[in-house]
């Protein structure tokens, strides 16, 4: 086999199978054979990795994030001698990279509930538990038995790059939004995400909804060795070129759900800002290898997070409800 259709075959692995496997052990595959770790380290190699995580028609993975930030740091710190061409195209990927980071600080309940707004908590009300059945024994956020919801507010000027005006970003850029929903240990729940845009008068411009319904057996030893069982990645991508002579002010994302028992467990929320060109971004905007303190971060902006989750000023909470027979208000009864 000749080193293009290596290529190809290394590409098709990438794409089709990176997310079904830890980093650890796409590692170790690319380590088989020496002709596929000398593709891997190749700059051809590099390049098509941070395109596939840069672009937005693709659904957001977090291993192959990380698998690229990997290739490019040891790429950077080992290859000296590097084309003009070569330098443009990794801070062109590498600015995406950058630009396109969850914008959602605390996107799994790690630190309870700061930054979210809390707007339904009928039954037990919201939760943040462990949940010890998953591999990595994940935070999330748990909802009830009758329907919860809260979200989180991300302001537009968060996503503009030097240089860029509003305006601009409207033109250039891409969002999507996400997250995972898992059934607990109810038979059934229902989980809920929406991705809602705001103008500067707290009208709504654009707004995207998924449901998901969820079934399955009530065992808890099923539930703990069927992990993965029943777990739904939400994404929703939004286009604000699609809303003509409109500036949006705001992105949130809603999540709400409710169960027969507990309701459904949600992880790893976010919200993306995708450029499809970066040219005049400052020349310091680079991976860096010391991460962000979130903590801190979520404490500087605590303010700014709570005013932006406060708009618009009237009552907009029910923007996102379903049916009127999923109303919240346990006077009217249960869904079931």
């Amino acid at each position: 086999m000749d080193i293009a259709s290596n290529i190809k075959l290394l590409h098709y692995f990438i794409d089709n199978h990176l997310n079904f496997l830890t980093l650890k052990d796409s590692m170790n595959l690319l380590l088989t054979s020496k002709a596929i770790h000398k593709l891997e380290t190749s700059f051809s190699f590099l390049v098509h990795i941070g395109q596939r995580c840069v672009d937005p028609n693709h659904p957001y993975s977090r291993a192959i994030r990380i698998y690229f930030k990997k290739l490019l740091l040891r790429f950077k710190a080992e290859v000296s001698d590097k084309t003009i061409l070569q330098i443009k195209t990794i801070k062109d990927l590498e600015t995406k990279y950058v630009l396109s980071r969850n914008s959602i600080l605390n996107p799994s309940g790690i630190y309870k509930f700061q930054g979210w707004k809390i707007t339904a908590n009928s039954g037990h009300g919201w939760k943040v538990i462990v949940w010890r059945a998953h591999p990595s024994k994940k935070t999330c956020f748990e909802a009830s038995y009758l329907k919860n919801r809260m979200h989180y507010t991300i302001p537009i000027e968060k996503f503009l790059t030097p240089g860029i005006t509003v305006k601009e970003l409207m033109e250039r850029a891409r969002f999507k939004g996400g997250i995972c929903i898992v059934r607990g240990q109810s038979t059934f729940a229902h989980g809920e995400a929406s991705l809602i845009a705001y103008d500067s008068k707290g009208n709504q411009l654009s707004k995207n909804k998924v449901s998901v319904g969820m079934f399955g057996s009530y065992a808890r030893r099923f539930e703990e060795e069927n992990a993965s069982f029943a777990n739904h990645k939400i994404e929703i991508s939004f286009n604000p070129a699609e809303i003509k002579d409109k500036t949006i002010k705001l992105l949130r994302l809603v999540i709400s759900g409710y169960g027969s028992m507990d309701g459904p467990r949600f992880s790893d929320a976010y919200v993306r800002c995708y450029y499809n060109d970066i040219e005049g971004v400052d020349s310091a905007l680079d991976i860096s290898l010391k991460k962000t303190d979130r903590e801190i971060t979520l404490k500087e902006e605590s303010g700014m997070i709570e005013e932006n989750n406060e708009f618009p000023k009237y009552d907009d909470s029910h923007s996102d409800l379903g049916p009127k027979e999923y109303d919240d208000d346990p006077e009217n009864g249960s869904y079931w």
